[in-house]
């Protein structure tokens, strides 16, 4: 009986590496079809106007959250680096007041690249104590074998945090969650609760499956945490930005649990 257990642990182990790495391969996560041809002279940022004073920017890479206001900028991710003066052209034309903080939501660099450029004009980056590590020496995506320099010390976030962290910014209390070994083990999920807006990084990516970094000591379990956290802090009417896709809503977010939850119990022996 001893022997049939072990074995029926390993091959649960095996189809739960199946899914995700099917995950990884249905998803682009890191990379998408602009970054992976250089081609970020045709890359355009768009603009969407959220409830209050949020925005959400979309180029190439992860979409970008900004808070504007009199106390200045905020902004959650950079994208990459070759278009950081098109975020700053984008940002500019919603407000005339300087970048103040940068918030990154984990570590890969279509969200992270262009931390430097954001920090030479001035912005404090803010992200989780492990996404700093893992920018501090050299990093491997092992779903495409993809080897990423340390990044410069200017790059770097100055402050970092391990559960959780609230910044008081423009008049809203924005809220820093961190979901605990999710798409990466350096993820956060911020919260603006006056504008009732919720950026979730790459922990959601609508219109396809996310990518779940296992070289990141990322999880099934530890996504399905952070959707049921997620879940928890907003309602009906807020407005949920993906790491990629479309703008989305609370329900997307409950769909998209329901599917977890069966994904792993089709995998796992309850």
């Amino acid at each position: 009986m001893q022997s049939i257990s072990r074995s029926r642990q390993a091959c649960c182990r095996r189809a739960l590496a199946l899914t995700t790495t099917l995950f990884a391969l249905t998803g682009f996560g890191l990379i998408d079809p602009t970054y992976a041809q250089s081609k970020y002279d045709n890359v355009k940022i768009t603009t969407t106007k959220l409830n209050g004073d949020l925005y959400m920017l979309q180029g190439a890479g992860g979409n970008i959250g900004v808070s504007v206001g009199d106390d200045g900028v905020l902004v959650v991710d950079t994208q990459h680096a070759p278009l950081s003066e098109k975020i700053f052209a984008a940002i500019k034309a919603i407000s005339d007041q300087p970048i103040r903080y940068v918030i990154n939501t984990h570590w890969h660099h279509d969200h992270t690249s262009g931390n430097q450029n954001f920090a030479a004009r001035g912005a404090t980056i803010v992200a989780h104590e492990n996404l700093r590590t893992r920018l501090m020496s050299k990093q491997t995506l092992k779903a495409w074998s993809m080897e990423f320099p340390a990044m410069p010390a200017q790059a770097l976030p100055t402050i970092t945090y391990t559960d959780e962290l609230t910044l008081h910014f423009n008049d809203n209390a924005v809220r820093i969650k961190h979901p605990p070994l999710a798409h990466t083990d350096g993820d956060s999920i911020v919260h603006f609760p006056k504008a009732n807006v919720l950026h979730m990084g790459d922990t959601l990516a609508t219109g396809r499956f996310p990518f779940i970094d296992r070289g990141a000591h990322g999880s099934l379990i530890g996504l399905i945490e952070a959707y049921e956290y997620a879940i928890s802090i907003t309602d009906d009417q807020t407005q949920v930005i993906p790491g990629h896709g479309a703008l989305t809503d609370r329900q997307h977010l409950k769909d998209a649990l329901t599917m977890f939850k069966r994904s792993r119990a089709a995998v796992v022996p309850q």
